[in-house]
């Protein structure tokens, strides 16, 4: 490769990269908005936040829901994008965001984690 074709290389991965920085701004600006509006309900935030692979009961008990309410937002939040099926626990899901990296202020929950 000659110096023109490295110059060329070069600036392509420098311009990568400035687009890069400003598509994850925008879309950090898209996730935080998105988020605030689609979670009003404090035991929605509790179990989307704590669907980190842990089972559906216990996330049930932490957020006050029944485990048959956190099953039909894994069902809706997966259709939205928001979380994806758990690679450890079969059956499970796990949130793509955390909600405290948006600023989203988290409820207490309702039983104690263990």
């Amino acid at each position: 490769m000659n110096s023109e074709e490295k110059g060329y290389q070069r600036r392509t991965i420098e311009l990568l990269q400035e687009i890069a920085k400003w598509v994850r701004f925008e879309g950090i600006q898209t996730a935080r908005q998105v988020l605030n509006d689609f979670f009003k309900k404090d035991s929605e935030k509790l179990a989307y936040q704590y669907s980190d692979g842990r089972g559906s009961s216990e996330i049930a008990k932490i957020a006050g829901v029944s485990d048959f309410a956190v099953r039909s937002y894994w069902k809706k939040w997966s259709a939205m994008g928001l979380v994806v099926p758990s690679d450890k626990f079969k059956g499970r899901y796990e949130h793509l965001f955390s909600l405290d990296d948006f600023g989203i202020e988290l409820p207490s929950p309702k039983e104690k984690e263990e």
